[in-house]
């Protein structure tokens, strides 16, 4: 296995008797267990904690099994005075499995035995101790190991592995894992319909055919890609921004085999689906013959041919032939970028024509980017799309005067007017701010059926100032941007390069944001991750 060390194991004899036999008296027992220590071969020392009748009310009738890095520093967690004290930076990632065996009963050629799923941590000295609050549940023991479990031993087996990137508290093994179980199928689901939703609200509101023109949609932060799959569903090119995109593992094999005929990479290195993906069917999103038709029969969408290439090559529905200005060169239709949306990409002179050509501008659950996407959409407010759903879960940003989400959106569209006030696109209302009433103006929208957030911020400039921008003027717009925030967005960079990838925070969160701003261990989130 890449990235990990060999297995090394410890045992514990436990005597549970007095716990498990039916009808047995568990007045007076021990409600906590701790094994001796272990000290492995890099000097620091381990142990088990055991809950025999489960730590707390919810896990009651179930054994609850940690294991602990025993810290010699704290008189609680020493045993012995030689147990070695652990500094104050250590830090250990290890896989550990709990494994519980019978004694062998005459007879028997092999003792009979249960065990735990594999469980990775990250063990530091703040945070010394982790497992499972149901481990083993009694009536499983008593069926598995016998009516009264007896004597048994538990076996611990422990190995280091390379600390992976995390996305929203999961690494993209675990991610992968999560999403075929069948509360990960349920999310898959649910972000499924969220992407359905938004992108028939962008079809209704902007119409595909204005979405289809130039480089198409820009979709911040979208990995895995599930509203990159709607719009292409619809025939509008796309291009996704993300650092992460493929990496975190939150796409389930449907979604992959149906981008994979879209997408080519931009580098021969680049391939974010890898191995051609299997033949699977996948009625979630849509028919993938008839989409593939019209990426490689249609024609081009002029991302990778430079601004303004061809056309999106028909309407969605399988036509064999292009519909737009290049007919038939076999553009892909899905551009990814693994690029942070920052002062850089703004500031690339090879990335401008892409902002400068492409249809509209769309975030969802942008979280610590929400205020770098506005002032980028504020400054080419005349000439381009734009919508977000601000994330419903990021407390951490609700205003202090009004800390709800309503206040939080308020919040959001006053910055968004200050923003054109900045770049001289609306008029000043008596106080100095622009009026609520200006066409330019970031207004409130609802995207119905969402199974999320319904509310979506959204910017439809008339029709008199929607004009393909110039790269003069685009370049102008971006500069004003690059300038204030760049050695910001540089030390951001550098702080989450250190922490792996961009780990969108240490825990699993409740919906779709990736700052791991709720914990919620049992529903992660899956949205966007590649912005500031």
């Amino acid at each position: 296995d890449a990235g990990a060390g060999e297995w090394w194991s410890f045992k514990v004899r436990l005597d549970l008797r007095s716990y498990y036999r039916k009808g047995g008296n568990r007045e007076g027992l021990s409600q906590v267990i701790n094994s001796g220590t272990v000290v492995d071969v890099k000097g620091y020392a381990w142990r088990v904690t055991l809950h025999p009748l489960g730590n707390g009310n919810d896990a009651r009738n179930n054994m609850s099994c940690y294991l602990d890095a025993v810290d010699g520093s704290n008189p609680q967690g020493a045993t012995a005075e030689e147990t070695p004290s652990l500094p104050s930076s250590w830090r250990r990632y290890v896989e550990f499995q709990f494994e519980m065996v019978a004694d062998l009963a005459e007879g028997e050629e092999e003792p009979p035995w249960v065990s735990t799923s594999p469980l990775e941590h990250a063990f530091e000295k703040s945070s010394h101790d982790w497992g499972y609050s149901k481990a083993f549940k009694q009536s499983a023991l008593r069926r598995d190991l016998g009516a009264d479990v007896a004597l048994v031993t538990l076996v611990v087996h422990i190995r280091d592995r390379v600390e992976m990137p995390h996305y929203q508290g999961k690494t993209a093994r675990q991610w992968r894992n999560w999403v075929a179980k069948p509360e990960g199928q349920e999310w898959t689901g649910k972000k499924l319909r969220e992407a359905e939703s938004v992108a028939n609200w962008m079809v209704a509101r902007w119409g595909a055919e204005s979405l289809s023109r130039g480089s198409g949609v820009v979709d911040i932060g979208g990995d895995p890609g599930f509203l990159a799959a709607e719009l292409l569903k619809r025939g509008i090119p796309t291009t996704v921004v993300d650092p992460c995109f493929g990496m975190t593992g939150k796409g389930n094999v449907g979604l992959r085999a149906f981008l994979k005929p879209h997408y080519a990479p931009e580098a021969a290195d680049d391939d974010c689906f890898g191995a051609p993906a299997p033949a699977v069917a996948a009625p979630a999103f849509g028919s993938v013959a008839s989409a593939a038709v019209v990426a490689a029969g249609g024609g081009g969408n002029g991302v990778r041919n430079g601004p303004g290439g061809g056309g999106h090559g028909g309407n969605g529905e399988g036509q064999q032939q292009g519909q737009g200005n290049g007919q038939g060169n076999g553009a892909p239709m899905l551009r990814v970028l693994k690029r942070w949306f920052d002062s850089d990409f703004l500031s690339d002179p090879t990335l401008k024509p892409l902002l400068t050509n492409c249809s509209a501008v769309v975030a969802l659950y942008p979280d610590e980017g929400t205020d770098f996407i506005l002032r980028f959409t504020a400054s080419v407010a005349p000439s381009l799309r734009s919508c977000l759903i601000p994330c419903d879960d990021c407390r951490q940003f609700w205003p202090v005067d009004d800390p709800t989400y309503e206040g939080f959106v308020a919040h959001l569209l006053r910055e968004d007017k200050r923003n054109l006030l900045a770049h001289g696109h609306t008029d000043k209302d008596s106080h100095g701010l622009p009026t609520d009433e200006h066409p330019l103006a970031m207004v409130r929208d609802r995207v119905d059926g969402a199974p999320y957030c319904q509310v979506l911020l959204q910017r439809t400039p008339p029709r008199s100032t929607q004009q393909e921008p110039t790269a003069a003027s685009s370049l102008s717009s971006m500069s004003s941007l690059t300038s204030p925030a760049a050695a910001r967005d540089a030390a951001r960079r550098e702080r989450l390069a250190m922490t792996g990838a961009r780990t969108n925070g240490a825990a699993d969160t409740h919906g779709r944001s990736c700052c791991g701003c709720q914990s919620g261990a049992d529903t992660p989130g899956g949205g966007a991750c590649g912005y500031f």
